[in-house]
């Protein structure tokens, strides 16, 4: 590999160094890198390449830079000498075609007014208007992080599905101090961790203290997807009169995500969301979140036999102070139900999310109901106090419906309901109903109707 055109060459002439030529210097590197040890300046001068740095310091006074390289001497007098140094040449120019975007210009019809613009310019780079794919990096200022979750997210989601490296500012200072587009890793800014509510937390910390009473009736919830109809289906079943849990690994598959207690031998409770992001054969891979931990999140991997699932908590991704890896977990799968242990502490987990299952275990047996529900859009016409009142729409059906509630902590109970054209039925919802809200991954609101038992 030529090194040409990379380093420059200099002679010191009594107190400063006076670069060669571009030219002079090329040579001098091409001869260098070839081994050459005696290289011709002109017609009364040459380049002595064959003394360690320590030996060129020791023919001078007070001349030690750490780039020496050779001693410059005249043909008819070896002594008449010059200090020679080889120095790697600055690039100024390590944005170039890099193009830059300000996170805050998302929030703004105007322009981001930064001195991190100037600095961009100075070495090559591009500040852009437009967060298009041509984009390379998405600059996040320290005022921007304290953003509202929903806010925040959903920019830093935006620049995600386009390609786009999110880096904090303090990226642009960095780069300038090395002289170079240094490596991006421990600037990234990722999205904000979605808090799980209080009231889930201590669901499942109530569950764990309660662990170890049976219980004598088990339900399962999983996703049915037999067509290829535009609704959503949800099946819902239970078995009663058989307190024993069933091994089954059917539900423990890719994008399915779970959530328990792990407790210590001491009786101390830890929330979790255990996520399977990968499925290889009988290899998984994902993540564990830890709430109560400071938001720590770790990386696990494992293998699953029948319905014996092991697996290794082996990497820390946040939470160094809270956390510590690795830990050996074993365990068995009882359907939408994950129980083990960890050295002298035991944990519990249960599906909360899962892609479509079709799989049931051979002679089971399943009673239960089946509700169909389509996706639908929300809109309220009127309120007082905890009265209101609003339309349902179901685009999947192209009808709509009125509709009057209530409103309590957990969402909108719905007793009146008339649908706005009987030509043009959507589901079948009998009143009274429960329209609940929840958050999602990426911080968005959600609407769920779920049918009231009678």
């Amino acid at each position: 590999m030529s090194h040409t055109g990379l380093y420059g060459w200099y002679w010191l002439d009594d107190k400063v160094w006076i670069p060669y030529s571009d030219s002079q210097a090329d040579i001098f590197e091409q001869q260098h890198q070839s081994g050459v040890k005696k290289i011709k300046v002109d017609k009364d001068r040459f380049l002595d390449l064959s003394l360690t740095h320590a030996e060129i310091v020791k023919n001078f006074v007070n001349v030690n830079d750490p780039d020496l390289i050779a001693i410059q001497r005249r043909y008819d007098d070896h002594m008449k000498r010059r200090a020679v140094k080889r120095v790697k040449k600055v690039n100024l120019n390590f944005f170039d075609g890099y193009v830059f975007y300000y996170y805050a210009r998302q929030k703004s019809n105007s322009s981001v007014s930064s001195p991190l613009t100037n600095t961009i310019n100075t070495f090559g780079g591009k500040v852009t208007e437009r967060l298009t794919k041509k984009v390379d990096f998405m600059i996040v200022r320290t005022v921007d992080e304290k953003d509202d979750l929903l806010t925040f997210n959903s920019i830093i989601e935006k620049a995600e599905k386009s390609g786009v490296t999110v880096v904090r500012e303090t990226y642009i200072s960095d780069c300038v101090v090395a002289k170079d587009a240094i490596d991006t890793s421990v600037y990234i800014v990722s999205q904000k961790p979605v808090p799980i509510p209080a009231p889930i937390i201590q669901q499942f910390q109530q569950q764990a203290a309660a662990a170890t009473t049976n219980n004598n009736t088990t339900t399962s919830t999983p996703s049915s997807s037999a067509t290829n109809t535009p609704t959503k289906a949800s099946t819902t079943s239970t078995t009663t009169g058989n307190p024993s849990l069933v091994p089954n690994a059917s539900y423990l598959i890719k994008d399915s995500q779970w959530m328990g207690v792990f407790t210590t031998d001491e009786k101390e409770h830890y929330t979790f969301v255990f996520t399977v992001d990968d499925v290889q054969g009988d290899k998984l891979e994902g993540t564990m979140s830890w709430p109560t931990l400071n938001d720590s999140l770790t990386k696990y991997r494992g293998t699953i036999k029948g319905t014996q699932f092991d697996f290794e908590e082996y990497e820390i991704v946040r939470g160094e102070d809270d956390v510590e890896v690795p830990n050996n977990y074993t365990s068995v799968v009882y359907g939408d139900t994950i129980q083990g242990t960890a050295g002298t502490s035991t944990f519990k987990l249960k599906l909360t999310k899962s892609p479509p299952v079709t799989t049931m275990p051979a002679n089971s047996s399943w009673s239960g109901t089946s509700t169909q529900i389509s996706n639908f859009k929300l809109s309220v016409s009127a309120r007082k106090d905890s009265d209101i009142s609003g339309v349902l729409e179901f685009p999947d059906h192209g009808s709509s419906a009125k509709f009057k509630g209530t409103v309590d902590t957990t969402g909108i109970l719905v007793n009146d309901y008339t649908e706005s054209d009987a030509n043009t039925p959507g589901p079948e919802l009998a009143v009274p109903f429960k329209i609940t809200h929840s958050i999602n991954p990426s911080g968005h609101n959600i609407f769920t109707i779920i049918t009231c038992s009678n």
